[in-house]
């Protein structure tokens, strides 16, 4: 005799966002207000608070899309980063006292953090 599977640890399934909870997960992203949103895609204030804070596909979505833009900043700012240490010491071969400060403190030896690093190779330190 077969057997019914069983149905009640299926995942939940979840209805897709409405096109207005797509429009404004776009224009939270954008830096957009409560206010602002709800005004755009044509609902309450408080629907957009709750969209944010009950909302379970809505919160995931908005935290999914929210990292591929940071992850998308994060990349373009990394593609500038030659440049950057370029400039950075071309200012320090120029002699520009900011710059060569700067250069230290990005790399960790200007201030006390300097000091730390004398530190670690304190065998006490090490082995604490």
């Amino acid at each position: 005799m077969a057997t019914k599977p069983d149905t009640s640890r299926q995942p939940p399934r979840w209805k897709p966002l409405s096109p207005a909870q797509e429009a404004a997960i776009t224009l939270y992203l954008a830096g957009h207000s409560d206010t602002e949103v709800a005004e755009a895609v044509g609902v309450t204030r408080q629907t957009c608070n709750a969209w944010r804070h009950q909302h379970v596909l809505f919160m995931v979505e908005l935290e999914k899309r929210r990292a591929d833009l940071w992850r998308a900043s994060a990349e373009r700012l990394r593609s500038g980063l030659t440049k950057a240490i370029e400039n950075l010491l071309g200012a320090v071969d120029s002699g520009d006292l900011k710059a060569s400060l700067a250069l230290l403190k990005a790399v960790d030896l200007y201030g006390d953090s300097a000091m730390h690093h004398s530190k670690a190779l304190d065998p006490e330190t090490l082995i604490r």
